[in-house]
Order: C-alpha cells, then sequence, then structure tokens
C-alpha cells in the first residue's frame, strides 16, 4: 500500500498536489526553538512519556526553548518552556511550526504541517506505518520516524490498543534522534 494520501488521490480520480496553507502571526519571544505536538486524540497514538522525553532534552537544549503546541485536551508537558495547548488557532499553529526550528510530533495534522514548510521533523508511529502515513512534502529538511519494535508483525492500525505499543519506544531514543537532528553533540 502507498501513502493514504495517494491512495485517496487515486479512488477521487485527482492528482496529489502540494496544498498551500495559511497562517497568522503569533508572538513569540524565544528566537529559537522546538516545537511539540503530544496529540491525544487518538488513545493508540498517545505516547506516556513526554515529560520524560523533555526532561532529557531540556539540560541539553541550552539555546533552544520547548513550546508546546495542540489542543486544550492533548497531555501536558511538565518542563516545557511554553505551553500554548487551546490558546492558539490553527492559523496560529501554523505560524508557530514555520518559524520553528525542529517540530517533534506523534502521527498527526502537525507533521504534515511541518512537512509543508520544510521544517525538520521528528515523528513517533504506532498504529501504522510512517510509508503509509508520514510527511509527503520535506523537500531539504530531515524527516525522522520512529516506530516501536513490532517484532515482525504489522501495525494494529487501530485508534484502541490494550496494550500501546507507541509505549515501547524509549525516551532516550526520541531525545537522540531531536539532538542529533539539530547537530547537538550529547552523552546519551
Amino acid at each position: 500500500m502507498s501513502h493514504i494520501a495517494e491512495e485517496y488521490a487515486k479512488c477521487l480520480g485527482v492528482k496529489l498536489g502540494r496544498p498551500e496553507i495559511s497562517e497568522h502571526f503569533y508572538p513569540i519571544v524565544s528566537d529559537k526553538y522546538i516545537t511539540l505536538h503530544t496529540h491525544k486524540g487518538i488513545q493508540s497514538r498517545d505516547y506516556s512519556s513526554w515529560t520524560n522525553v523533555i526532561s532529557l532534552l531540556k539540560s541539553r537544549l541550552k539555546d533552544y526553548d520547548i513550546i508546546q503546541i495542540g489542543s486544550k485536551d492533548d497531555s501536558a508537558c511538565k518542563g516545557v518552556d511554553y505551553d500554548l495547548r487551546g490558546l492558539t488557532s490553527l492559523k496560529n499553529i501554523n505560524y508557530i511550526i514555520k518559524n520553528s526550528s525542529l517540530h517533534l510530533c506523534t502521527n498527526s495534522f502537525s507533521l504534515h504541517i511541518s512537512s509543508l514548510f520544510d521544517i525538520p521533523t521528528v515523528s513517533i508511529f504506532s498504529d501504522m506505518l510512517p510509508e503509509h502515513s508520514g510527511a509527503l512534502w520535506n523537500k531539504s529538511s530531515e524527516f525522522i520516524a520512529i516506530q516501536p519494535d513490532l517484532k515482525g508483525k504489522k501495525p494494529s492500525y487501530s485508534r484502541q490498543e490494550t496494550i500501546k505499543s507507541i509505549d515501547t519506544i524509549k525516551p532516550e531514543e526520541i531525545a537522540i534522534k531531536v539532538l542529533n537532528a539539530l547537530n547537538i553533540k550529547h552523552d546519551l
């Protein structure tokens, strides 16, 4: 199976193109920052160790702030510099991501926004393969997909998992990928 967007395009009889999206200014006081989108909307994609990831990153991201974006219902992460969950419109989120140094997320809409703006992205997957739902539009920036070790099995493709496969991804693995993408030396 190809990417979901390509399958939809085939079914609709249209050619898949690069969309244009609008953005609206949002005042950010940080010069350099990464964005984090935890996305709690789908249970199988709700990673339980975001706070551990942030803890590992904070001591090593000397020149960067971490800005959490998303809806007010998304999981809060202790240790972020600015929590903007529920305080921004979609156009504000587009602006914030466009001006970030890196975007960190689960497989969600914000992954595709960062891809459109060609922002380096680290995204964790669980219920779907990155080949089927990962970033489509990154041209020059890096897209890093992290998946759990499924031990040769296919992902569940389910919104609910009794034992969430996403939680088998180690926080250190995510932090290492973020630091490497930002070219920050580390001891993890």
